[in-house]
């Protein structure tokens, strides 16, 4: 689970801390997003309101299945000025020998769920609901002298999802499971013509699902056996791709998410702990941190900043066989001596 775990961070959250500053320029508006879920009403975009995964699982008479839907929850971070009528939003605000700057952030949400593989088959579908609370916070911004000059208002809205999980029998003499998860942004809010930033805010980002089971085994579906792969032609994987993970030889774990990825994919050793999430970005990221200011860097916020302040050498090409981020944003795995590139 925790090499799941951080895999996910790497290939997943990435983007979003790329550019921690953002200022007027358009360039450093937009952010990479994978695995968006919108609600339902939302429909102006591409993006779609849920996912589905479906994987197959042997020998789980005992199985029990434990389930974590991850994802990022957007929190905006808005800059006021003090004005006689009240406040007004502003891209940014200098105060004293320090500048407080407009963008959003991110907050990590978790879901867990466990259930005995036995009680899902020959039952109705089990759903669990997803209700996480909004909340608002405002901090004054004091000039040296105590006045106020204005504030900083942090917000998320709520979010409002489900998953739905089953399982069902496999015809065969295999005795197979396949196990199905849906997870869907439920949210009820209506656009009424609003723009994609304002749906981020209602939208589960970078929405991926991590699925272990404690007895039995997952059959790959990238490279089953032969016995196995009429049974995987039928599985429907939809918005998402569920791959093996953990230590090679290993099938109790299954990351499904919105970037394609081989079995067993891993992370570079030789990446600094924490840059960026470890992944393939560190580069530009370093670079692009060196032409911060000090003022910017401290307007950031405290893990961009903290990022900032770590960013020394450049770190080292990644090794062999290890997950990193092409020039188009897609996963490309560096195989065999000579690193050639696979690109799925």
């Amino acid at each position: 689970m925790d090499i799941a775990r951080r895999l996910a961070e790497a290939v997943l959250y990435e983007g979003r801390l790329l550019y921690p500053h953002l200022t007027p320029a358009a360039k450093d508006q937009v952010r990479r997003r994978f695995g968006v879920l919108v609600p339902p009403g939302f429909t102006a975009t591409a993006d779609h309101s849920a996912s589905v995964t479906e994987c197959l699982l042997e020998g789980a008479t005992y199985a029990v299945a434990h389930l974590n839907v991850r994802f990022l929850h957007v929190r905006t971070r808005c800059v006021e000025r003090a004005e006689d009528d009240g406040y007004w939003p502003v891209q940014q605000l200098r105060n004293g020998h320090r500048t407080y700057l407009t963008f959003d952030e991110a907050t990590e949400r978790e879901v867990e769920a466990v259930f005995p593989v036995a009680g899902l088959l020959d039952a109705p579908a089990r759903v669990v609901e997803v209700r996480i609370p909004g909340d608002r916070v405002i901090e004054p911004i004091a000039s040296p002298s105590g006045e106020v000059v204005g504030r900083l208002v942090s917000e998320h809205l709520p979010l409002h999802a489900a998953l739905t999980v089953s399982a069902e029998r496999v015809p065969g003499p295999y005795g197979l499971v396949r196990l199905r998860a849906r997870v869907e942004n439920t949210d009820d809010w209506k656009p009424l013509g609003a723009p994609r930033e304002q749906a981020l805010r209602h939208s589960l980002i970078s929405a991926h699902l991590i699925i272990a089971v404690s007895a039995g085994a997952f059959v790959s579906l990238l490279d089953p056996p032969e016995w196995a792969r009429p049974a995987v032609e039928t599985c429907r994987n939809e918005h998402t791709w569920p791959v093996l993970v953990g230590e090679p030889g290993h099938r109790d774990v299954v990351l499904s998410s919105p970037i394609i990825l081989h079995d067993h994919p891993d992370i570079s050793p030789d990446r600094p702990e924490g840059l960026l999430d470890a992944a393939g970005l560190d580069e530009l990221f370093h670079l692009r941190t060196l032409t911060l200011t000090q003022e910017e860097s401290r307007a950031a916020d405290t893990r961009a900043a903290g990022f900032a302040e770590a960013a020394g050498d450049p770190p080292p090409e990644p090794a062999e066989g290890a997950v990193t981020d092409g020039a188009d944003g897609h996963g490309t795995i560096t195989d065999g001596p000579a690193g050639h590139e696979r690109r799925p």
